[in-house]
């Protein structure tokens, strides 16, 4: 793998865990409700799954999100709780190790 190729790949996990949660961040300060946001672990998986098929590491995916994850689960529900918020964070952070799992396994199937 060449030197820029490898610089870039670097660089791709953190940026679209950034992107991703910002976007996260901005729908749900319009006001979508909390169920709705657990949508936002599509896109999540997605990325890490990619970056790791393209031969880099997607768990840095997590390294871009935390900032705004410690954001948000700073937010309170309805009941002024917030377990939701934190469920939201565990389920984007759930989906990024399943993206990265399932490529991983696909690139390295175990022989039976």
């Amino acid at each position: 793998m060449s030197q820029l190729r490898q610089g870039i790949l670097s660089v791709v996990g953190p940026v679209s865990g950034i992107a991703l949660s910002c976007i996260a961040l901005g729908v749900l300060w319009i006001g979508t409700p909390w169920p709705a946001q657990f949508l936002m672990c599509i896109p999540f998986f997605i990325a890490a799954y990619a970056i790791t098929r393209l031969k880099a590491d997607g768990r840095f995916v997590l390294l871009g999100a935390a900032p705004v994850a410690l954001l948000v689960v700073q937010f309170r529900d309805k009941d002024g709780s917030h377990a939701a918020p934190v469920l939201l964070v565990c389920a984007w952070a759930a989906s990024i190790l399943l993206g990265w799992h399932f490529a991983r396994r696909r690139d390295n199937p175990t022989s039976k």
